[in-house]
């Protein structure tokens, strides 16, 4: 059994990743009426990544 519990570390990714999407949502809320792709990549250790595309160009990493 790992040192850190198991309880409390889901809780802690949830945590994570809701206060990115919190972070993404508002970048977002300043580029209203473009035409928007969200992308969510897996990364290793179930750390996600999100990426907003605004056309063609990059605008957005977290």
């Amino acid at each position: 059994m790992n040192k850190r519990s198991d309880f409390c570390y889901p809780y802690f990714n949830l945590h994570k990743i809701w206060a990115s999407y919190i972070l993404l949502f508002l970048a977002l809320s300043k580029e209203r009426g473009k035409n928007v792709e969200i992308r969510i990549e897996q990364r290793r250790r179930n750390l996600t990544k999100q990426k907003a595309w605004f056309g063609k160009k990059e605008r957005y990493e977290q």
